[in-house]
């Protein structure tokens, strides 16, 4: 509205010069009324682009692009201000009463042309971009009125030129007058329609959440620029298009809940987005409905996070001690229930680990739980679950495995570990592990962490026998 209102005066100040050298007597008084016309008329065109601009939200934000399009207009009004000085806007300008109406007679000067043909250029371009601009935003009830002001003007000054109306008439202030009265009486009529536009552009298109509005029948009706980053075919997508022939889009899920969770690909990035609808009703009944999606990537990864710290060591990236237990009980008392054979606990410890912190380092201690943790996590099945009981104390959980395979399982295990090397600052060296074994047949009553207590007490027998060996529970039979 600052543009406007400038742009309104300067229509008013040519207005009021014309009037003022139409009712003069004399050439002075008419070339004092062509000034105070100039102190308008060649900022009408400048004025008029920046209201262009600003109207569609576009506005210049450089400095020096505002300023070198004033100067010229600042120019030409100063040129006809220093006439008879200077006469390079005219060369001679004299006082004529033919016609209906007393008036200057003109012979241009150098930059009078310039002058007109700038006015012309800035106001076919402040059109061009209101018309350009409401297209694309589909506000086309907007493109004629503006037209029209742009157009009124313009020919009002080509009248002039080639002087089709009789008398020397000067068409143009009443032209400008008829623009901004339109202009106005637009601006105030569609206010509130023009607030609601300024909204959407402000608040809808620039918001970082995807927004889809679509009718009772899912088709759409509109999305802002984050949806169509998402589902870059509602790019070209028609009003009324349905929402389920959108790649990508969870219409599906849509039918079924208003809220859910859904994982998109976008520019070859993992997202995981949260979408709400909320449905839009017009005297009891729906209408339609309003999508928003949220980018809740980062909340999710988080969580994720938070559960694998929760679930899993982060030294040997087997799970902790809580999670073991949880886990392998769940499936200790599934194969009871099924009666079938429960499975088969290993406890694990590295021989001498003290020793090797002592010697080596904790970094390198660190080195070697990590190693082991991960051959364990390549040797077994998937459905067996390995974990870190405590400091170098490994636990496994063999489901439906009897003693048999379990004993097999626990001296390929040993016998990898042995062939393992290890390097440090102080040379390479070795390192052996003990293992305990005990199975649950499922004929006796035992608990999950009877099993584990037997296969600790195996591990023991295991250390007490010289290390690097497997021993299984069965009396203090080592084998």
């Amino acid at each position: 509205m600052i543009y406007f209102t400038f742009l309104t005066l300067a229509g008013a100040m040519n207005a009021i010069g014309y009037m003022y050298e139409v009712s003069s007597t004399n050439l002075d008084a008419a070339i004092i009324a062509c000034k105070v016309m100039y102190l308008g008329s060649p900022f009408i065109g400048p004025l008029y682009l920046m209201f262009a601009l600003d109207y569609i939200n576009k506005p210049l934000k450089k400095r020096w692009l505002t300023a070198l399009i004033f100067i010229p207009a600042a120019v030409f009004s100063i040129a006809v201000f220093a006439y008879p000085g200077a006469r390079v806007y005219y060369s001679e300008l004299g006082y004529s009463t033919a016609g209906w109406q007393p008036h200057l007679a003109v012979t241009p000067g150098p930059l009078y042309y310039p002058c007109f043909i700038y006015e012309f250029a800035l106001v076919i371009a402040g059109a061009a971009i209101l018309i350009y601009g409401f297209m694309r935003d589909k506000t086309r009830n907007h493109t004629l009125i503006f037209l029209v002001s742009a157009v009124l003007p313009m020919s009002a000054q080509i009248i002039n030129f080639t002087g089709v109306l009789p008398g020397q008439m000067n068409t143009v202030p009443a032209a400008l007058t008829a623009t901004i009265a339109m202009l106005s009486w637009y601006l105030a009529r569609y206010r509130r329609l023009e607030w609601q536009s300024l909204g959407r552009e402000l608040v809808v298109q620039n918001m970082n959440d995807a927004f889809i509005l679509i009718d009772a029948n899912r088709q759409i009706l509109d999305s802002n620029d984050m949806a169509r980053r998402y589902f870059p075919e509602l790019t070209n997508a028609r009003p009324g298009t349905q929402l389920s022939a959108i790649p990508g889009f969870p219409a599906g899920a849509l039918a079924e809940s208003g809220d859910f969770d859904f994982d998109l690909r976008v520019d070859g990035v993992d997202l995981f987005l949260h979408l709400s609808s909320t449905a839009l009703k017009h005297s009891g009944a729906s209408i339609g409905a309003c999508l928003l999606i949220y980018n809740n990537t980062v909340n999710h990864l988080m969580m994720a996070e938070l559960s694998r710290l929760a679930h899993f060591d982060d030294l040997t990236g087997l799970n902790n001690r809580t999670a073991f237990f949880r886990d392998a009980k769940r499936m200790y008392e599934l194969c009871r229930r099924q009666r079938g054979y429960p499975g088969s606990a290993l406890m694990m410890d590295i021989d001498y680990f003290k020793k090797v912190n002592d010697t080596y380092g904790h970094a390198v201690g660190d080195d070697v739980l990590r190693r082991v943790g991960a051959l364990l996590n390549r040797r077994v099945r998937r459905t067996d679950i390995c974990g870190r009981y405590g400091g170098e104390e490994l636990c496994l959980w063999l489901p439906s495995t009897n003693t048999e395979g379990s004993l097999k399982v626990a001296e390929d295990v040993r016998a990898a570990v042995e062939n393992m090397e290890f390097s440090s600052d102080k040379g390479s060296f070795k390192i052996t592990v003990s293992i305990g074994v005990a199975s649950a047949d499922g004929t006796e009553p035992l608990s999950f962490e009877d099993v584990v207590k037997r296969a600790d007490e195996a591990l023991y027998n295991s250390k007490r026998a010289g290390r690097n060996r497997v021993s299984v529970y069965d009396g203090a039979v080592l084998i």
